[in-house]
């Protein structure tokens, strides 16, 4: 008795069950255009003609469709809107507030920070004598800027540099902010500022 291969084997139950579900899916007179005999070997030449005819028709269906959508385009009307800066019966949909109204609450804000921006102090023209006295031999060196900032005064006259913080004092002069180009120094409720 003759010996079966079981690599030969597997591979023609392989394909029998492929012919089989080519069978249910397609009929024989659909497969018999693309297969030939064993329905093995396809025929590239009628499937090239097959999708050269699909990118044919995808081709004309995208000129139709954009020619349409320009001629859509065509029909828009583009109307100018009068003047922004005042509300109008054309911007009743967009509330009665003027532009100027939203740039102020914008300048308002600091964008990197959450919440509004910190109030610029108020100073006064002149200084006290006693409040120029006190300050007269601080002198600003530097700033380090971070989220707490830092702020190094020199006093000229005891010949001793500080490293201060906000809320922070020398002698009877305290540091009431820290702002990138300046410091500002309270003494007996007077401001002045450091440069």
């Amino acid at each position: 008795m003759a010996e079966i291969d079981p690599k030969s084997a597997g591979t023609a139950q392989a394909a029998a069950a492929k012919a089989t579900l080519l069978d249910s899916i397609f009929p024989k007179a659909v497969l018999g255009k693309f297969f030939k005999n064993t329905g093995q070997k396809s025929d590239i030449k009628l499937i090239n003609v097959f999708l050269v005819l699909c990118i044919l028709i995808l081709g004309f269906y995208f000129v139709n469709f954009c020619s349409a959508s320009l001629e859509n385009m065509k029909n828009i009307e583009f109307k100018i809107l009068e003047d922004m800066t005042e509300p109008s019966a054309a911007r009743d949909g967009l509330g009665s507030k003027t532009v100027s109204f939203y740039t102020e609450k914008i300048s308002e804000r600091d964008i990197f920070r959450m919440g509004l921006k910190p109030k610029e102090p108020v100073f006064v023209e002149e200084p006290s004598s006693k409040a120029a006295e006190a300050t007269a031999s601080l002198k600003l060196v530097g700033i380090s800027w971070s989220d707490q900032p830092d702020a190094i005064i020199e006093d000229t006259k005891l010949n001793y540099t500080f490293f201060v913080k906000k809320g922070s004092k020398i002698g009877d002069v305290k540091i009431e902010d820290i702002f990138k180009d300046r410091v500002v120094l309270s003494y007996e409720k007077e401001l002045i500022e450091l440069k």
